[in-house]
């Protein structure tokens, strides 16, 4: 939110102001921009839903995890940051919680800063 306000190579540098109103100024500048991206998300969400979720077609439960699956843990960790231990594992996952949670709630405060005053955050 703060990068993107200050810098942004993208689109010729023609995508400017408050960072809340860059998806609006993208998508008229550049309608077909989000129908790739969009296929991207798409393709990766299925890609990690085949791995959690049971396939229905096939005997699963509809919206049912698999047994060994852990969510968020999708076999891939080539940084070795993964705990080798269930409760280092329990201390890491309240650890992301908590930090995630706090990171939502400093967006929101920069989002309604910009929604109050217009204008972008350091500028």
């Amino acid at each position: 939110f703060l990068v993107q306000e200050s810098f942004h190579p993208l689109f010729g540098g023609n995508i400017d102001g408050p960072a809340i109103y860059h998806f609006e100024k993208i998508a008229q500048q550049y309608p077909n921009f989000w129908y790739p991206v969009l296929l991207a998300i798409s393709i990766a969400e299925l890609g990690r839903a085949r791995i959690g979720w049971e396939d229905p077609t096939s005997g699963g439960g509809m919206f049912a995890l698999r047994e060994n699956y852990e969510p968020g843990n999708l076999g891939w960790d080539p940084l070795g940051l993964k705990p080798r231990t269930p409760s280092e594992s329990v201390n890491m996952a309240n650890k992301e919680l908590n930090n995630g949670r706090l990171a939502m709630l400093a967006l929101a405060g920069m989002i309604a800063q910009e929604l109050v005053d217009g204008k972008p955050l350091l500028g």
